[in-house]
């Protein structure tokens, strides 16, 4: 189900992306242009799908998928990490783009582009099993989310590279959840690997956030 509903929500991100880059006046500034974007967007997203793919047979055990005639061969055997593909995805753009010096912008722009990935979530457990009300209280959380991080980006109210850090804690919270109601292998207590990622990140973020905010408070 999820490896046939990414595609259209793949789509959806593209659109976002092009939308923030357009008229972005850092990006502009940095002589960022769109073509550049694009095209490492596209390898981003390639190596997005092989690191979700991955971590989806680590987690699930799998290790039979590993095999280069099924590996990719998503039709019959199916299978992604939806964080797995964000996490590669994102830092594969950073590699790629690391030398134009804008890369908490580009960090932004490209989690926000792909926000939409955490909607994948709602198709599983523990997600879809939840009470009717819920499962309208939730997509509606997630879009006034995306909604007041893009304004933040607009306004340039928060220092670059942080929109990205709140979406990756958001991405590790839903994956931490996704994990403890479906089928993983053990790897360290309870936790799955990509689980294991999850907590680090959340972290790692928030350590940054907060050495961030402090720095900005010693400077006023």
């Amino acid at each position: 189900m999820l490896t046939i509903v990414i595609f259209p929500i793949l789509f959806v991100s593209l659109f976002i992306l092009y939308v923030l880059c357009k008229d972005d006046f850092l990006l502009i500034r940095k002589d960022i242009k769109m073509p550049f974007l694009f095209n490492n967007i596209f390898l981003s997203i390639g190596i997005g799908m092989i690191v979700a793919r991955l971590i989806y047979i680590v987690d699930s055990n799998k290790i039979f998928l590993i095999n280069p005639l099924v590996f990719f061969h998503l039709v019959n055997y199916g299978g992604l990490s939806i964080f797995g593909g964000f996490l590669g995805g994102i830092f594969g753009l950073l590699l790629f783009t690391s030398e134009k010096k804008a890369a908490g912008r580009i960090l932004d722009i490209s989690s926000l582009s792909f926000f939409p990935l955490l909607f994948l979530y709602l198709f599983s457990k523990p997600f879809s099993d939840f009470f009717v009300p819920l499962k309208f209280v939730i997509p509606l959380l997630l879009i006034a989310m995306f909604i007041i991080f893009l304004n933040f980006h607009k306004k340039y109210s928060l220092k670059d590279g942080n929109i990205f850090l709140y979406i990756l804690i958001l991405f590790s919270i839903f994956n931490l959840v996704f994990g403890f109601f479906n089928a993983h292998g053990i790897v360290l207590w309870r936790f799955s690997f990509s689980q294991t990622l999850s907590a680090f990140w959340i972290l790692f973020s928030v350590i940054i956030l907060v050495a961030r905010s402090k720095n900005l408070l010693f400077k006023k």
